[in-house]
């Protein structure tokens, strides 16, 4: 060891050390990460992304904003994006009128993220084509909706065995199906 230690020029006592030390015990067991937890992230994702682009064409282009008249705030997610649509919906005349934009001062960040957005993707595209994009947008936020409750119903009724309850989640189903025809 000595001799190890002249020509690594270490000192005796770190080879000692480190020749005596145990190895860290690796047979702890490692928790895999939870695939369902991923695709609920992908599917928050992809209803967070639709709803961004439903929204900047919303915010630059206030004749789109007739999409908005009939949509619940329940269908956005709760955050920025509910907050936008709310304003777009109370306010369909808007045109960046400084004492009404006062009012989206909390949420001013994903408006310019929005804007942004409209300008790289929607900003050269004709208006009949982006009417066309907001209504596909509008459909795939509605649909998004609908899978995501349908899919906490069935959850519902697998853990409850009442069959008043079940058949009140059923037509709730039922309802929420209407929503995409």
């Amino acid at each position: 060891l000595k001799l190890i230690a002249e020509l690594t020029d270490t000192s005796f006592e770190a080879i000692t050390m480190k020749l005596t030390k145990q190895p860290p015990d690796r047979s702890e067991t490692r928790l895999k990460s939870s695939k369902q937890t991923e695709a609920v992230s992908k599917t928050d994702h992809e209803q967070q992304m639709v709803q961004d682009h439903f929204l900047a064409i919303a915010l630059m282009k206030p004749s789109a904003r007739d999409a908005l008249k009939d949509m619940v705030q329940e269908w956005f997610i709760e955050g920025p994006s509910r907050e936008v649509a709310a304003f777009l919906q109370a306010h369909p005349d808007f045109k960046g009128d400084a004492r009404l934009a006062k009012k989206l001062q909390s949420v001013d960040d994903y408006v310019k993220i929005i804007g942004l957005q409209f300008e790289e993707l929607y900003q050269a595209i004709a208006d009949d084509d982006l009417r066309e994009i907001h209504a596909r947008l509008k459909k795939r936020i509605i649909k998004n909706f609908v899978q995501i409750k349908i899919k906490d119903l069935s959850v519902s009724m697998q853990q409850n065995a009442n069959e008043k309850d079940q058949q009140a989640m059923l037509k709730e189903a039922q309802r929420l199906n209407q929503l995409i025809k």
